[in-house]
């Protein structure tokens, strides 16, 4: 069983962003095709726990954190695999480099939820195998973020189709680019990131409009939330820019 998997992706046009960059949501995508891909090698992907478990994957939180900025062009390797289950749920790992050179890594906490009610499932249900060996895991875990004091607003989004899914409701991927759209509102124009969390609280759907509220961290991050309704907090974020 192949424990560790390689998978390489191009920066191309549709991935750059106006400074050269690959765009941290078409890297998130990359991590998540990636992700799918091992899944489907270890007979554990989307299609399969739906036959045989009535269930689906649901990612809840990520990190990504980069040496240097992606560029248009390079290609990266993405090389991931997962630790087994933790607490409610699964961690995935993954290293990146281009050229042979290291550029970064991000982690991924998943959990299983039934494909009908979505009620979180235990993570022994799916009696799942192929986890990495421990010297490759990485020790990283991903806990709540702190919050936010005054968090101003500062970009509206209403869920559109381009935003949904295989589950109808709006993709990890995209809540990445409600991040940067909020920080390009404060005046953001180099959107590097040294250090992206983004921790997902509650799934948006067609027509909901998700605002946006952004607050300084004392340490140089950057606070992002984003809520349907006062009080209804759909993600929350924390950004750390390269400078």
């Amino acid at each position: 069983m192949n424990n560790i998997n390689q998978t390489a992706y191009v920066v191309g046009a549709g991935e750059t962003d106006p400074s050269g960059f690959c765009r941290a949501s078409a890297l998130q995508g990359f991590l998540q095709d990636a992700a799918t891909v091992h899944s489907q090698i270890l007979d554990f992907a989307r299609e399969d726990i739906v036959k045989q478990y009535g269930a689906v994957w649901i990612l809840t939180r990520c990190l990504v954190r980069l040496r240097r900025p992606i560029l248009s062009g390079e290609e990266i390797s993405v090389v991931t695999w997962h630790r087994g289950s933790r607490g409610a749920g699964f961690y995935r790992d993954f290293d990146l480099a281009v050229g042979g050179q290291p550029v970064g890594e991000a982690v991924h906490f998943w959990v299983v939820a039934d494909s009908m009610s979505g009620r979180v499932l235990r993570p022994d249900v799916l009696g799942m195998a192929g986890a990495a060996p421990p010297d490759r895991v990485k020790d990283i875990l991903l806990s709540k973020l702190p919050p936010a004091a005054d968090p101003v607003l500062t970009d509206e989004h209403s869920v559109c189709y381009a935003d949904l899914d295989i589950n109808n409701h709006m993709n990890n991927v995209r809540y990445t680019d409600l991040v940067c759209n909020a920080l390009a509102r404060r005046g953001v124009t180099r959107m590097a990131f040294e250090e992206l969390r983004i921790n997902f609280l509650g799934q948006s759907v067609l027509g909901e409009t998700l605002r946006m509220y952004c607050a300084d961290l004392p340490n140089g991050h950057i606070a992002i939330v984003g809520e349907a309704a006062p009080g209804d907090r759909r993600f929350e974020a924390d950004a750390l820019l390269i400078r």
